[in-house]
């Protein structure tokens, strides 16, 4: 992983011209222990928003390769397939990576997707993340905290250590959880999934029963299971969910509408009464980010 800073722009100010060069700096070296043939891949990075940590998201790769010239030199890699799925990630704190002068230290732990809540500061005014997590094999969800070694007895060696505190079936919603992501709806998050329907066979994106309660004297967000089917649309066949961006909140509105990217179409849902499609379009994504620039 990598911080790129853009170079300064070339020439006097009047005709400043911004180059495409770049520097970066290198945070963390992203390798597991594999053997030649099998190992993890970093595949996907999701940022905590106004906050200094990043889950990465790592997937089993499967290696091919040949030795070199003459068939008797090292094995090299010429290939690489990445399973869609991730099983693992690691939480990384950027600000540790910046100001080490090695690469940061990081543990892996099982998850298929991850989605960040607002960061908080403890009573002893420690920075600490919460995240929830949809667990490697897709039938329930996880909430856990991540806070720095640092600030444990004995803990010097900065790395970020996470601690799953509380756990949710999704059995009762009748899929496998894919893909996670927070809404936060004006102070009152709801838990977006994306996820396939083994009774249906489709995939579908799924507002989900189960909430998120805050403790208003700490800031702290526990996870509640709630029995029952959330509100859901039903995607196209192989149809995957790429990125979801909250859009700002309608005036007299009580939630707000959410923009999906998918690997087949960008759609704008309504999420007001029930889940549903206001407006469509077709579009292959060479990058699936959205941005938000407003509502009306």
């Amino acid at each position: 992983a990598a911080d790129v800073k853009p170079s300064p722009p070339s020439g006097d100010a009047a005709g400043a011209v911004l180059t495409t060069s770049a520097t970066t700096d290198v945070l963390f070296e992203l390798t597991c222990a594999e053997n030649p043939a099998a190992g993890l891949v970093p595949g996907r990075v999701v940022r905590e928003d106004s906050g200094r940590r990043v889950a990465v998201l790592f997937a089993p790769g499967f290696f091919g390769g040949g030795r070199g010239a003459g068939g008797d030199g090292p094995e090299v890699r010429t290939r690489t397939d990445v399973r869609r799925d991730p099983v693992a990630y690691a939480i990384m704190d950027l600000d540790e990576g910046i100001n080490r002068h090695e690469s940061a230290p990081f543990k892996l732990h099982q998850g298929r997707d991850a989605a960040f809540l607002p960061p908080r500061l403890t009573d002893q005014g420690f920075y600490c993340s919460t995240l929830l997590v949809v667990d490697a094999d897709g039938m329930s969800l996880s909430a856990a905290t991540a806070i720095s070694s640092d600030v444990l007895p004995g803990g010097k060696d900065g790395r970020t250590v996470v601690e799953s505190v509380q756990r949710c079936c999704l059995e009762h919603e009748g899929i496998v959880g894919r893909r996670i992501f927070t809404l936060m709806n004006d102070g009152h998050p709801e838990i977006l999934l994306g996820g396939y329907s083994p009774t249906v066979e489709r995939p579908c994106l799924l507002l989900s029963k189960h909430r998120l309660e805050r403790d208003p004297s700490t800031n702290q967000f526990t996870l509640i299971e709630e029995a029952g089917l959330g509100h859901r649309v039903w995607l196209r066949p192989n149809e995957e969910v790429l990125n979801v961006q909250e859009l700002p909140l309608q005036a007299n509105a009580t939630r707000a509408n959410v923009a999906v990217a998918s690997s087949e179409r960008v759609m704008i849902l309504s999420a007001q009464d029930s889940l549903s499609i206001l407006s469509e379009i077709n579009v292959k994504l060479s990058c699936p980010s959205l941005s938000a620039l407003g509502s009306h």
